[in-house]
This record gives structure tokens, C-alpha cells and sequence, in this order.
């Protein structure tokens, strides 16, 4: 199956959020809760130690997606060496679900990739229940 790269704007239109790159230890520590507290992560066993320590890892770019003052969601790239261009998680509350914010932070991590212009291509890894969002926010 071959997905645009383009959203479905259709499929984007609820909840807008800002989206900026995160800026504290507070806000690194609810991103990691929430990261450890979800699936595919509570599956793969990421406490919230290991999931503090990707969040806070200088090498990846961490970008949070904010609705009021919440935060939403979060999503994680590498923009440098070998995995340049690789889109590590994308993680949206339970309650902020099925609003666009996934489709947000997609749409945001493809405009970051490929404005640094390093890579001709993003990639990402799934686990097996992220089929349904991915179908649901691409064509």
C-alpha cells in the first residue's frame, strides 16, 4: 500500500495544535510518562526511566503537540547519522485521539525531514495497531 504525502485534510480538521520543539525537563518527564504508559511501549516494556532517557537524548528532535496548555502529543526524529530522516515514535494522548493531532505531528515530521533536504525520504517503523491510524489519517 502507498500512502500520500500529503494529509487528508478532511481527516485533519478537528483539534488544531501548536507544535513546537520541547523545552523542559517537565514537559520531557509527561511525554515520557505518557510514552510508558501507552501501547506499542507498555508491550515492548519502555518504563518510564528508558523513555525519559530517548525523550532527553540530545541526538533526537522532540517536537510536542499543544492543545491549550496540554500536551496533546509528541513525536520523536532523528535528523542525523545514519537513521536521518527516521520518524522514531509519534504518541498522542488517549483523550486527545481520533482528533487529527496524529495526523499534525505526521504532517509536521515530513515538513522537518525534508526541509533540512539530508534525506530524498522519511521512515518509520510500525507496530501492528498503528494500521488503523495510518489508514485513517493518509490515502
Amino acid at each position: 500500500m502507498q500512502y500520500n504525502c500529503i494529509p487528508n485534510k478532511e481527516k485533519t480538521m478537528g483539534t488544531q495544535v501548536e507544535i513546537r520543539k520541547l523545552q523542559n525537563e517537565s514537559e520531557a518527564e509527561v511525554c515520557a510518562g505518557m510514552m510508558s504508559s501507552l501501547e506499542p511501549w507498555v508491550t515492548l516494556k519502555r518504563d518510564y526511566d528508558t523513555s525519559l532517557k530517548i525523550i532527553t537524548d540530545p541526538a533526537r528532535e522532540v517536537y510536542l503537540a499543544l492543545a491549550g496548555e496540554d500536551i496533546a502529543g509528541f513525536t520523536i526524529l532523528v535528523m542525523h547519522g545514519a537513521l536521518v530522516g527516521y520518524i522514531q515514535s509519534i504518541c498522542v494522548a488517549p483523550e486527545w485521539r481520533n482528533k487529527g493531532i496524529g495526523s499534525q505531528l505526521m504532517a509536521f515530521a515530513e515538513s522537518r525531514i525534508f526541509r533540512k533536504r539530508l534525506t530524498p525520504s522519511l521512515w518509520s517503523l510500525l507496530s501492528p495497531g498503528c494500521k488503523k491510524a495510518l489508514s485513517t489519517a493518509w490515502l
